[in-house]
């Protein structure tokens, strides 16, 4: 297996913003390494793109230590071409966080938080594949960010006419947590920055009100829920979180989508898990 070669996109330095990030990446042929006990050769067939990479590719994100040379690591669907897993054959289509590359070996567990294919959270998973569910579905709604989401019901016990609050709302998790607030009959108050994402909070997923963090967060609180916040699914921490604490209505509960601690890595990944 170690002749194969394939295309792969490679971080050859940090990125400075947005911009920057086409120039920052580059294609080349990557070897595979030979299939070791444990492991399995993947296909990609779809591989996610999400706003977390811009920091890692910033070389920013602690639990995520990447640097020059390195191939985009990333959430990928994909199928298996050959196995020395157990429970895992040829033609099985599986999810992995691996990389962005044509195929790559991905491991049951062990090696480096960022490592592709390691265990828990980020082992190899098998996908069922059905007809009437697109496989790209497993990327978001059916992924670790589909799980994430439902913690505003697991954890946050959304209750009708309640009024919830959503940070990054027009994010990942945060879209899919309001919307099922919403669905359950809560009123459903969004967070985003700037005035487009704030719009589509309104426009496109239904929500009740939204609140641009990019200007005065206390005083659209005040006006969009002057009886206080029931319920807080947080993404975000930080200064937003001390301004939404001093706005919850007595028995508020919050609920907040822990990040790994960035001294002592996370053992369980770079994936967000949901806790009181």
């Amino acid at each position: 297996m170690s002749n194969h070669s394939n295309q792969a996109i490679v971080i050859t330095r940090a990125v400075r913003d947005t911009a920057d990030v086409p120039a920052a990446l580059k294609v080349e042929q990557r070897e595979l390494p030979a299939l070791r006990e444990s492991e399995v050769l993947v296909r990609s067939i779809y591989a996610s793109l999400d706003p977390a990479m811009l920091m890692w590719i910033r070389f920013a994100a602690p639990y995520m230590p990447l640097a020059a040379g390195d191939v985009l690591p990333t959430m990928v669907i994909g199928v298996v071409e050959a196995s020395r897993l157990t429970g895992f054959s040829p033609g099985d289509v599986v999810s992995t966080f691996g990389l962005m590359q044509e195929r790559f070996v991905a491991r049951a567990s062990g090696g480096k938080d960022h490592d592709a294919g390691k265990g828990g959270v980020l082992s190899v998973t098998h996908v069922a594949v059905e007809r009437q569910v697109p496989l790209h579905l497993h990327l978001s709604l059916l992924s670790h960010i589909g799980h994430a989401a439902v913690g505003i019901h697991r954890i946050g016990h959304v209750v009708a006419g309640e009024t919830v609050l959503v940070s990054a709302a027009a994010g990942a998790t945060g879209s899919i947590a309001a919307q099922l607030a919403k669905a359950q009959g809560a009123r459903v108050i969004g967070v985003a920055g700037g005035v487009q994402k704030c719009a589509w909070l309104t426009d496109a997923i239904g929500l009740d009100g939204a609140i641009d963090h990019r200007g005065d967060v206390a005083a659209q609180l005040t006006e969009l829920a002057p009886q206080g916040v029931d319920l807080f699914f947080d993404n975000v921490g930080g200064p937003l979180l001390d301004t939404v604490l001093l706005h919850l209505a007595v028995h508020a509960r919050v609920v907040v989508l822990r990040q790994p601690d960035p001294v002592r890595r996370c053992q369980r990944g770079p994936l967000p898990l949901c806790q009181h």
